[in-house]
């Protein structure tokens, strides 16, 4: 039986469970979060108990998925897992466009109608979420969240755990940074620096992240 489980059984991982279920083909979905209040079941998935129950119940082999939008959350148990050599699959949605001559990292869910072009390199961890596009010759470093219909030119440079906000556009050929947040709607059409809140069209700094 292929059975995965997937850790988040909020919003994200609800589309996470779906997709492992219907595009991949696991006859075994289990849900495991730390709010254990939203069992016993959440649609046709069992809720299982928490992080460290999940850990506990997996066997030699054993697939899991981390389904929470959240990056800190997200980095944090995806290295926890990596240091416990659980298998860490990437999932692609049937109707997501990824190019043969692109490279997608562990742990990483491309999701409905999303595009990745030739000679991208995707990291771990990463969310390429509904209908987002990443052009060619780009690079999205680890644990990187590009939300709904955002779209990144060719060249794009992420650093890591930045999260581009829904419907935002980064120019061709634009550096930005480790740890940044691009607003929803933005239009980010110049390099962006380490750590910082940035919004608007074109996009601006708004404030720092303290780290």
């Amino acid at each position: 039986m292929k059975k995965i489980s997937v850790y988040g059984a909020g919003g994200h991982g609800k589309v996470v469970a779906e997709l492992a279920s219907t595009t991949f083909g696991y006859s075994s979905v289990d849900l495991y979060d730390e709010d254990t209040t939203l069992g016993p079941n959440i649609g046709p998935w069992p809720m299982k108990g928490n992080f460290d129950s999940m850990i506990s119940n997996l066997e030699e082999n054993s697939h899991v998925i981390v389904g929470i939008g959240n990056i800190d959350i997200r980095r944090n148990r995806l290295q926890q897992l990596d240091k416990l050599k659980i298998q860490l699959p990437s999932l692609t949605h049937s109707s997501a466009t990824v190019s043969q001559l692109s490279q997608i990292g562990n742990g990483t869910v491309l999701l409905a109608n999303s595009t990745v072009n030739p000679f991208t390199t995707v990291g771990i961890g990463v969310i390429i979420n509904t209908a987002a596009s990443i052009d060619h010759d780009c690079n999205i470093s680890d644990f990187c969240h590009i939300s709904p219909g955002a779209h990144l030119g060719g060249n794009v440079t992420l650093g890591t755990s930045t999260w581009i906000g829904i419907g935002s556009i980064v120019k061709q050929g634009v550096n930005i940074g480790n740890n940044v947040i691009i607003g929803a709607g933005s239009n980010v059409l110049s390099d962006i620096p380490n750590n910082v809140v940035a919004f608007g069209n074109p996009a601006k700094i708004v404030r720092k992240i303290e780290c």
